[in-house]
């Protein structure tokens, strides 16, 4: 009975959130706090590891579209991990695609101001550079058989919990968590990747957002 009734109780705010116009192309902000651990792993004739943490604040511009209680997007940022013996610094480039659901919460009687969840899943195009190497030949695969590039391109993936308080004028506020998992850089000396040395990026960001829905 009370499975029923929680499950009438969302039809019913749908319904009565429809009234209300809030769909079309959005712009926004993103300011986040960055919790980053860059973890690096070298397998082969000499196996290492350690891991390098970074904060920092993070700036996200995004556009995209919103239907009612789905959106999807587009934002990008860059992004610097810095090894703390300085024997290399990490330069990213990150693209990345989001698709949210917006359940509601919350909404006043005059249907002007609603309080909704965010629940989505991101997927992220990187573009990393390996620079300022010091000590190469213990951070790298000893004789590779073609020269190692440095600038690579990987994908990762993500998700993203918050809560939105939206308006009829278009304007919303956001705040909440992302994650962000992948390969930022990966070397290898042989093509069965014998002796192999990864930089794995496991990023996590409290973000407060800011949108405006034409």
């Amino acid at each position: 009975m009370i499975k029923k009734i929680a499950i009438l109780s969302i039809v019913v705010s749908t319904l009565l959130y429809a009234d209300i116009e809030e769909k079309g192309i959005f712009l926004g902000l993103d300011f986040g706090q960055n919790e980053a651990t860059v973890e690096y792993r070298a397998v082969g004739t000499a196996t290492s590891k350690h891991s390098v943490n970074s904060s920092t604040i993070k700036v996200a511009p995004k556009i995209g579209y919103q239907y009612y209680f789905t959106r999807v997007y587009f934002s990008a940022n860059r992004m610097n991990y810095q090894e703390e013996s300085s024997r290399y610094t990490i330069e990213e480039m990150h693209y990345e695609f989001d698709a949210d659901y917006l359940p509601i919460l919350y909404q006043n009687l005059k249907k002007d101001l609603v309080l909704k969840a965010v629940i989505g899943a991101s997927i992220g195009y990187s573009y990393s550079e390996l620079k300022n190497i010091k000590q190469e030949d213990q951070l790298l695969p000893l004789d590779p058989i073609s020269p190692y590039s440095y600038s690579q391109e990987h994908f990762n993936y993500g998700y993203q919990l918050g809560l939105q308080l939206a308006g009829k004028n278009g304007m919303s506020v956001e705040v909440g968590f992302k994650t962000r998992m992948g390969t930022l850089l990966e070397f290898q000396d042989d093509a069965q990747g014998t002796n192999r040395a990864t930089f794995n990026l496991d990023s996590k960001e409290y973000y407060i957002g800011f949108n405006y829905l034409f």
